[in-house]
């Protein structure tokens, strides 16, 4: 399928007060309260969007999830079956304000999953940043990182980055770095 679009929203306060944090999903407060650089996989289940189209589905991570762990990895997997019956189905994932909210220049990964784009060319991937994400901070970096076999086989596949208008426009040296994996091209 063409056109699928992914979002990922940032809140406002997510960057606000703190430096050099990791951005973890969890949903449970508990699951990473005792444990440091564990990965977490959020999973969205197939029945969400199965009968529906343009349906919004928004992850809201808790409160307490990163408010004492640094350093860990997440990564945001998009199971096969929530996009493949259905195009233009939109997925949110919005940051509760409380998480990042003392700590600046947040490191997040957005990873796509192998078989998201596995068999379709020409689907589009917009990362749009919250116009307030930025606005105060500079140099604060976002990498979006694809997954070696996501385009390995299919050309012509476009990833647009979009920033919302106020993100750049009274700050420069905001860096957005697009990581390619060494084999997505060689």
């Amino acid at each position: 399928y063409r056109n699928i679009t992914v979002k990922i929203v940032f809140n406002t306060s997510i960057i606000e007060q703190y430096r050099n944090t990791t951005v973890k999903i969890v949903l449970n407060t508990s699951i990473v309260e005792q444990y440091r650089n564990t990965t977490v996989k959020i999973v969205l289940n197939t029945s969400i969007i199965e009968q529906y189209r343009n349906t919004t589905v928004k992850i809201v991570l808790n409160t307490s999830i990163i408010e004492q762990y640094r350093n860990t990895t997440v990564k945001i997997v998009l199971n096969t079956s929530i996009i493949e019956q259905y195009r233009n189905t939109t997925v949110k994932m919005v940051f509760n304000t409380s998480i990042v909210e003392q700590y600046r220049n947040i490191t997040v990964k957005i990873v796509l999953n192998t078989s998201i784009i596995e068999q379709y060319r020409n689907t589009t991937v917009k990362i749009v940043l919250n116009t307030s994400i930025v606005e105060q901070y500079r140099n604060t970096t976002v990498k979006i990182v694809l997954n070696t076999s996501i385009i390995e086989q299919y050309r012509n596949t476009t990833v647009k980055i979009v920033l919302n208008t106020s993100i750049i426009e009274q700050y420069r040296n905001t860096t957005v770095k697009i990581i390619l994996n060494k084999s997505i091209l060689e």
